[in-house]
C-alpha cells in the first residue's frame, strides 16, 4: 500500500516547545503516521514521496542523456598501430608506406607527400617511441587519430583520418607539425587556470 504524504499537514516545529519535537516525543511519530491515508491503486510497501520520485526521474534523464558519452571510445585502427610500430623499428618511411599502401597491385597512394615529410623530419634523429593520443569518430565513415611520433630531438604531432568507403578503407592525407598546438585540439593542449 502506498501512503500519500500530500494528505498530511506539515509539522511546524518552530512553534513547538523543545520537549515536544518528534524526535523527543515517542507519540508524535504515531500521530503523524495515523494521519496518512492510503492512495488507491498503489500497492508498494513504502511511502511514495514526491521528492523521491522527482529524484528518480532526474537520474533516469541524466542516464538517458549521458548514454552516448558513456559508450566505448573507438580504438586505434590495426593498420595505424602497425605503422607506428614500423616507424620505431624501421623508420618513418616504412610507417607511411604501411598507411598509404594502395590495394594489391597498385602503387603507393601519396609518394610525393611521403617523400616530403621524410625529408623534413630527417634532421630530428631516430624515432624511439610513438603513441596514439586520441581517437575521434567524426562521422560513421571517418575516424580521426591524433598521433605523436617521438624523434630524438623533438616530437612530431600528426592528425590523420581514416575513411571507410563502400568497399575499402584508407587514410586521407595527414597533417603534421613540430608544434602540438597546430595539430591537437585545444581541449588537449590548453588547461584551465
Amino acid at each position: 500500500m502506498c501512503w500519500s504524504p500530500s494528505l498530511v499537514a506539515p509539522l511546524n516545529t518552530s512553534t513547538l516547545p523543545i520537549g515536544s519535537l518528534p524526535e523527543n516525543n515517542p507519540r508524535s511519530g504515531n500521530q503523524l503516521i495515523s494521519r496518512l491515508r492510503p492512495t488507491p491503486g498503489c500497492h508498494r510497501a513504502r511511502a511514495c514521496v514526491p521528492s523521491e520520485l522527482m529524484f528518480i526521474r532526474i537520474l533516469i534523464l541524466i542516464a538517458a542523456l549521458s548514454g552516448p558519452a558513456l559508450r566505448a571510445a573507438p580504438s586505434a585502427d590495426p593498420v595505424l598501430t602497425r605503422g607506428l610500430q614500423l616507424a620505431i623499428s624501421s623508420g618513418l618511411e616504412s610507417c607511411l608506406e604501411t598507411w598509404y599502401a594502395g590495394p594489391p597491385g597498385h602503387p603507393e597512394i601519396h609518394p610525393a607527400f611521403n617523400a616530403r615529410i621524410v625529408a623534413e623530419t630527417k634532421s630530428l634523429g631516430d624515432i624511439f617511441d610513438a603513441e596514439v593520443l586520441s581517437v575521434q569518430s567524426i562521422s560513421k565513415r571517418v575516424t580521426r587519430y591524433y598521433v605523436a611520433i617521438y624523434f630524438a630531438r623533438r616530437p612530431v604531432w600528426i592528425s590523420i583520418e581514416r575513411y571507410a568507403s563502400r568497399d575499402q578503407s584508407f587514410y586521407l592525407p595527414l597533417k603534421y607539425s613540430m608544434e602540438a598546438d597546430d595539430i591537437l585540439p585545444a581541449a588537449m593542449t590548453e588547461f584551465p587556470q
